[in-house]
């Protein structure tokens, strides 16, 4: 069984720019450019009885374009060295309203619950150990990023596939926002 996410796809000059912020740090796992994604969900491993029910229940979702923006690099640390970069997004209450859009049509199929709480980003990379001043630097040198308004006008199921050498997101279904009414009611 392999894992599955939803999650919204960013534009190819948006993941163009991503991908120039991927350097400079020894140690970090770089996310390759045509994997940047922005995560609403992880589902992890799924049958394919289970992925038949999550499609099911995800016909109903739609909603209204609606625009995004990146902004500020920063990271997850745990107590184990272990963390994540991530550029952030700007507050969104079209985004925050999508999550939960999401979270209710998939509640009938108790899912495991994120306890983590939903904290939009877009990974950049992953590391197990990294210098914590090159990490200071790092993130100075970025303090500013902020990206182009991106608009969101598709959401789509995702399966993660690992190959030796990459880690491959095959996109399953897409959801999207031409037949909405989410904010119409």
């Amino acid at each position: 069984m392999f894992p599955y996410f939803l999650a919204l796809p960013l534009p190819s000059l948006i993941r163009q720019q991503l991908a120039l912020l991927c350097y400079g740090l020894p140690n970090v796992r770089w996310v390759e450019e045509e994997n940047f994604h922005l995560t609403l969900r992880y589902l992890g491993p799924l049958t394919n009885s289970e992925e038949e029910k999550i499609k099911s229940y995800l016909t109903q979702l739609f909603f209204r374009p609606f625009f995004i923006q990146l902004q500020r690099i920063g990271h997850f640390h745990s107590k184990k060295d272990q963390g994540v970069l991530w550029v952030g997004i700007q507050s969104s209450p079209p985004l925050i309203e999508l999550k939960k859009r999401i979270d209710r049509a998939l509640q009938p199929l108790k899912l495991p619950k994120d306890d983590r709480g939903f904290q939009p980003h877009v990974t950049l990379g992953r590391y197990q150990t990294l210098n914590k001043n090159r990490l200071e630097d790092y993130l100075l040198s970025h303090l500013n990023y902020e990206s182009s308004l991106i608009e969101i006008n598709q959401c789509i199921l995702f399966r993660s596939h690992q190959t030796p050498k990459h880690l491959i997101y095959e996109s399953i279904e897409t959801y999207s926002s031409d037949n909405s009414n989410l904010f119409n009611e």
